[in-house]
């Protein structure tokens, strides 16, 4: 079932689009992380570990063929990020 709560998009009881901030398309894992979210603008998508902390981000533009910006995110042995890194590849 799809209903609509204030500005929001459910189904099944998770949001799937938030009109206020211009996100037309959430999709989350089975922990309910966010795996793909499309904005007006483009397109994000997030890679996780296995304990759930983001690894890894990537963004592209509506306009574009390919991805543009690429993020790394390390971490230490006790869950703490330790680094970040940007580039055009991973």
């Amino acid at each position: 079932m799809i209903s609509f709560v204030n500005k929001y998009l459910h189904a099944a009881g998770n949001v799937i689009a938030n009109s206020e901030r211009n996100i037309n398309r959430l999709a989350c894992d089975h922990r309910n992380l966010a795996q793909h979210i499309s904005i007006d603008i483009g397109l994000h998508q997030y890679t996780y570990n296995q304990e759930g902390l983001r690894i890894g981000k990537q963004y592209s533009p509506v306009s574009a063929d390919n991805w543009i910006v690429n993020t790394r995110y390390i971490y230490g042995a006790y869950g703490e990020m330790i680094a970040e890194y940007e580039g055009l590849t991973l």
